[in-house]
């Protein structure tokens, strides 16, 4: 979407400050705004969303209606509901713990399901909403809006988190999560590889079992066989120490 410069304009209870920043998705180019609400609070908002009339205010405008408005559709004790208005609760109101994440980072909802919770619940009906499942953002940067939500369960949002560690082997790129159940390790084996300086193709292809085995081996040093714990325990030093003195006695051996 072409900017539209929108500095020095009201909406609303609120004064557009400046341009903010602009977020490319797959579903097209959003830009945001920093705005001053006439409560003193500062928010920064969707464009677009400013100029349809679909946000007004920081949230307080939103607390107050809500105070007075009669909810007629008589599902505010249901789970679905309690999704919809935790959603509004942290794109739109700075009060909210997870604001900073949400609306504090430009994420908001659409002005269809903002403006009536059954515009949200015929959607979730209509596209496979069960109880045992939750709603995610296709794209985590991304609004809350049809074309960028589905239910999963938490296998699948557990992988769609801006924090995860991407991992890219083969041209395919994956959490450590969905590595470690494809080639049936622990998602820990992977990342204490990684800490270690693993190669890529050794931390998914090296079996656990076959790595610890390393340890039972038998180790000649000075004409007598012994594992590795055997030696150390003899020796008393450390890893790094045995295997320096072993490469030592190996390279005598061979001169």
């Amino acid at each position: 979407m072409k900017l539209i410069d929108l500095t020095g304009k009201r909406f609303g209870h609120l004064l557009v400050l400046s341009h903010h920043h602009t977020n490319k998705f797959s579903y097209g180019t959003k830009h945001y705004w920093l705005c001053k609400c006439d409560c003193g609070n500062t928010i920064v908002t969707n464009g677009e969303y400013l100029r349809v009339g679909h946000t007004k205010s920081c949230g307080c405008l939103r607390v107050e209606v809500g105070k007075t408005k009669n909810r007629t559709h008589g599902m505010t004790q249901t789970r679905l509901y309690d999704i919809w208005a935790n959603i509004k609760g942290r794109c739109f109101n700075p009060k909210n713990e997870r604001y900073p994440d949400y609306g504090g980072r430009g994420i908001t909802m659409c002005s269809e399901w903002d403006a009536d919770f059954m515009n949200f619940y015929n959607w979730a009906m209509a596209n496979g909403y069960n109880d045992k499942l939750s709603i995610d953002r296709i794209d985590v940067n991304g609004d809350y809006c049809p074309e960028n939500c589905r239910w999963v369960d938490n296998y699948i949002q557990a992988n769609n988190t801006r924090t995860n560690h991407f991992i890219t082997f083969n041209g395919k790129s994956q959490t450590i999560a969905q590595w470690a159940r494809e080639y049936n390790l622990k998602p820990y084996t992977i990342q204490s590889r990684l800490k270690m300086g693993w190669d890529i193709k050794d931390i998914l292809e090296i079996s656990p079992d076959v790595y610890n085995n390393r340890d039972k081996k038998l180790i000649e040093f000075e004409g007598e066989y012994k594992t590795k714990a055997e030696w150390l325990s003899i020796m008393k030093c450390h890893t790094t120490t045995f295997y320096r003195r072993l490469k030592r006695y190996q390279l005598s051996k061979s001169t």
